[in-house]
């Protein structure tokens, strides 16, 4: 193999190197952000063994988006990984073009394709959780509310 030709595989394995290191860092927010809601559960599921039948309900409501909200973020994170994955296959066929004279240029653009959908597809999981945390602060707003009077 020449320079030339090593060359010119590093440099068409570059773009998807790139998206993969940008999606590793958001699987990193994102799995971080997951710890948040578990945490929280099992801080509710301690204090609902003692709390008065008034904050049951807000609590099991409480409970329920927050276990939504891990179930949306690990399919966030399981496109993510999936993005992660077709990329590092794109890599392998670009290597196989260069190296092995092989005819992969089509399944490169369906896997390419196939990696952005469900990069797209994890960002609106992702967004869909944002919005549920907000629910989540609303029923806890609620019940410190309840609580006061």
């Amino acid at each position: 193999m020449t320079i030339e030709v090593l060359t010119s595989i590093l440099q068409a394995c570059i773009s998807p190197c790139v998206l993969i290191s940008g999606v590793g860092l958001l699987i990193l927010s994102m799995t971080n952000r997951i710890g948040r809601p578990i945490d929280r559960i099992h801080l509710l599921l301690d204090r609902l063994r003692t709390a008065s039948e008034a904050d049951v309900p807000g609590m099991r409501r409480q409970i329920a988006i927050l276990y939504n909200r891990c179930r949306v973020l690990r399919a966030s994170i399981s496109l993510a990984l999936a993005s992660v994955f077709l990329v590092s296959l794109v890599m392998l066929c670009l290597f196989g073009i260069h190296v092995m004279a092989l005819h992969l240029e089509n399944l490169v653009q369906g896997l390419f394709f196939a990696a952005i959908v469900c990069l797209v597809l994890s960002m609106a999981f992702f967004l869909w959780d944002i919005r549920m945390t907000l629910n989540s602060i609303g029923v806890e707003m609620e019940l410190a509310h309840r609580n006061e009077k």
